[in-house]
């Protein structure tokens, strides 16, 4: 029994690390390893109930509703809290799964908050009186059985473990946010201020569509995403080369680690863009006036909308702000790994990261793998090709 225990904790480990394929796909408390994700889910959709109600009918109903310090007040302050509330919860959620997944149980809770996550919304609606018709009972229903089947699957092929991975990552940055301001914004912020006060670039923005700037921050992703593959392949092929396997890594275990690698970075590179867009619209809300905006734009200024939430920003100005930020999450994508002011700070920890990771990947299949390592064998005679990571 302890043998199953210390086995459970060492795959929560990896799963932890981000890298499930080392232990491959199992189906073992599956209810249970969804929670964290449910937690996320369950606090968005409860902090977006009175974002909605706040919202009002239409943009005049919400200027009025904003007239008031106090109403003005809560309706950010849930704003902030809908996107910090959710990461919170799922941590909170992942603490209780771990143990509950090494000490074995945990299912009846699971199934009592998954109930609650699938069938809450529609006792809500009955609860307020609104009128349920057997069409809208099926498709809650079935919405929400159905998204619960997509996060037991998205959990047995290991995307759970990768996000969860990723998210505490953004966890352990928030801890060095000292250390990612005092090292990595300053120049960023003095290049961006620029930015912000280039008539051309109010213009290019305000210009835009919504849909079109999106298009934009994803181009710049995309192209950041394509730097942070080659990057990473090169430095899991560089840490094979230094140590080898005792069991040559599979295909999809490759994969994983140049993911895992990926998306932390990703996530850094998110956090100051947040940042950033954050200290931008604040600094153009009290450095710029509205006439100064409305020039520079070119246009009327209109109330700024955020993935539906209402703020009481000017929309062109969010435009602006977004560009920015999105150029500063690129260019600091690029800094973490060409410049070594940047390089030991925040790309160097995640490539120990993986050393260790492939060190305890040889511990954990020489100890438990032992009567299967034929099968790990015949498997790569069967996919001799070349280490192209």
């Amino acid at each position: 029994m302890n043998d199953d225990r210390e086995r459970r904790a060492t795959e929560l480990w990896f799963r932890a690390r981000g890298l499930p394929s080392i232990v491959g796909g199992r189906a073992d408390r599956l209810l249970v390893r969804i929670i964290p994700a449910i937690a996320f889910l369950l606090a968005w959709d409860l902090l977006n109930i009175p974002l909605e109600v706040l919202d009002g009918e239409s943009e005049e109903h919400f200027e009025r509703l904003m007239e008031s310090d106090l109403l003005f007040a809560g309706y950010h302050l849930l704003w902030f809290a809908a996107f910090v509330a959710p990461v919170v919860a799922a941590w909170v959620a992942a603490r209780w799964m771990r143990k509950r997944v090494v000490a074995g149980d945990g299912t009846p809770t699971a199934i009592a908050l998954i109930s609650v996550y699938t069938f809450g919304p529609l006792l809500e609606m009955a609860l307020i009186g609104e009128e349920l018709t057997l069409p809208d009972l099926l498709f809650g229903v079935l919405f929400g059985v159905g998204l619960i089947g997509v996060l037991l699957g998205l959990t047995l092929i290991g995307a759970g473990s990768v996000f969860g991975s990723a998210l505490r990552s953004a966890g352990k940055q928030l801890k060095s946010v000292g250390s990612l301001t005092t090292r990595a914004l300053p120049l960023l912020l003095l290049f961006a201020v620029f930015g912000l006060l280039t008539n051309e670039v109010w213009q290019m923005s305000a210009a835009a569509s919504t849909s079109r700037m999106w298009l934009l921050v994803g181009l710049f992703l995309l192209v950041g995403i394509l730097f942070l593959v080659s990057t990473a392949r090169q430095e899991l092929r560089k840490h094979i080369e230094t140590a080898p396997q005792r069991v040559p890594l599979r295909r999809a275990e490759r994969a994983d680690m140049v993911l895992v690698l990926v998306l932390t970075q990703l996530v850094q590179a998110l956090l100051v863009a947040m940042v950033m867009f954050v200290f931008f619209v604040l600094f153009g809300l009290a450095a710029l006036k509205e006439d100064l905006m409305k020039t520079w734009s070119g246009r009327d200024l209109t109330t700024g909308n955020l993935f539906g939430v209402q703020l009481s920003a000017p929309h062109e100005l969010l435009h602006v702000s977004l560009f920015i930020a999105a150029f500063s999450a690129l260019y600091f994508i690029t800094s973490t790994v060409t410049d070594a002011l940047y390089r030991p700070a925040f790309f160097d920890p995640f490539t120990v990261e993986m050393a260790v990771s492939l060190a305890e990947r040889d511990e954990y299949l020489a100890r438990w793998h032992t009567a299967s390592n034929v099968e790990v064998d015949q498997f790569h005679n069967r996919d001799q090709r070349p280490l192209g990571v």
